[in-house]
């Protein structure tokens, strides 16, 4: 589906929003898939509204795409694939600064790795 959805569906926009970085880069937002929210540029953008909405409102999502610092540094990270993480990022930081939340994401993530499973 999310090869469909960049490849024949929404091209321009895969190619507006990337432009052309190198073949191995737009191969992997065209057709990338799977594991990595960075794989296919339709994915993460889906991947993230999923993650902040709530009640089917997307207030928290308009603002994290309106950082591109939260978008990244938030989104980057593997805490990004459990959602309560992801909104307690997106309350807490929401009105940080990039250096706040590129320091507090970056803390974060060893603290994940090292919890029990």
């Amino acid at each position: 589906m999310w090869h469909w959805l960049a490849i024949v569906r929404y091209p321009d926009l895969v190619r507006h929003r990337w432009e052309y970085r190198s073949e191995e880069a737009m191969r992997e937002k065209f057709l990338g898939a799977g594991s990595d929210l960075y794989s296919n540029a339709l994915h993460r953008l889906w991947w993230i509204a999923e993650l902040t909405a709530r009640d089917d409102e997307y207030e928290i999502t308009d603002a994290v795409f309106a950082n591109q610092t939260m978008v990244n540094k938030v989104f980057d990270r593997w805490f990004a694939r459990y959602r309560p993480a992801v909104i307690a990022m997106c309350d807490e930081l929401a009105d940080e600064r990039s250096q706040v939340i590129e320091e507090v994401t970056r803390r974060f993530q060893p603290c994940v790795d090292q919890c029990p499973a």
